[in-house]
């Protein structure tokens, strides 16, 4: 819909710039005669249309501006997401998606991603989301877990991995708005107990609040972003 808009605008100022261009080497052929009778409204008519010519392309250059922030920057965004989702490779930061999200969050049931890793040859690690809420938060809140898994590399790797880790649940409708949370963690080999958690990450009135800008939830899914954070 945004698209149809923007290319209707678009060729609406191209034909209006190109009328103007028209009437304007009208007007310079009407220069070129020698009637004096004409020639002063020629040459307001000029300058009027110059005017007229320079404001239509720097509102075209503003629509073309626009439409590369609305259909350059977003989709790209989108398509490094996409394949992030479809990477083999499953590295920090990753995108992961919560299918069937009312059900879950109805019957309380906990899900888990994929497992990932957070550096190449790095711990291997997953998402615990239960939807419906753990413990006191059960009903009220969505609860967010992370657990470290015996991977691969443990055995070249510290035993206790340190950090700051940070999950988000991304607003599906714009790229701004996103809900996150952040925490400095430590896990060691062996730990059954999750290593990063936020049993009120989200409230559910939150979470299923819907305007224009933002949507958590859509299609009964729900994505989220895992990332290291450096600093």
């Amino acid at each position: 819909e945004h698209l149809l808009l923007m290319k209707s605008a678009f060729i609406d100022v191209q034909g209006k710039l190109a009328d103007a261009e028209q009437r304007l080497s009208i007007v310079e052929k009407k220069l070129a005669t020698n009637n004096s009778e004409v020639l002063a409204q020629v040459v307001e008519s000029h300058c009027a249309m110059q005017k007229q010519v320079t404001n239509l392309e720097s509102a075209l250059e503003e629509k073309i501006k626009l439409m590369d922030t609305i259909f350059g920057e977003w989709p790209i965004k989108m398509h490094t997401q996409a394949a992030q989702l479809s990477s083999g490779e499953h590295l920090l930061p990753v995108i992961v998606k919560l299918p069937s999200f009312i059900i879950n969050k109805k019957n309380c049931v906990d899900w888990y991603s994929t497992p990932f890793y957070t550096h190449h040859n790095g711990y291997k690690i997953h998402l615990n989301v239960c939807a419906g809420g753990w413990d006191k938060s059960k009903g009220t809140y969505m609860s967010v877990y992370l657990y470290r898994m015996d991977g691969e590399y443990d055995s070249i790797l510290k035993s206790q991995l340190r950090g700051k880790f940070q999950v988000t649940i991304l607003n599906q409708i714009c790229d701004s708005g996103h809900h996150s949370a952040s925490y400095r963690v430590r896990a060691n080999k062996g730990d059954s107990e999750p290593f990063w958690y936020c049993k009120e990450f989200m409230s559910h009135g939150a979470l299923e609040e819907v305007s224009t800008t933002c949507q958590f939830v859509k299609d009964d899914c729900a994505f989220f972003k895992v990332d290291e954070l450096r600093s």
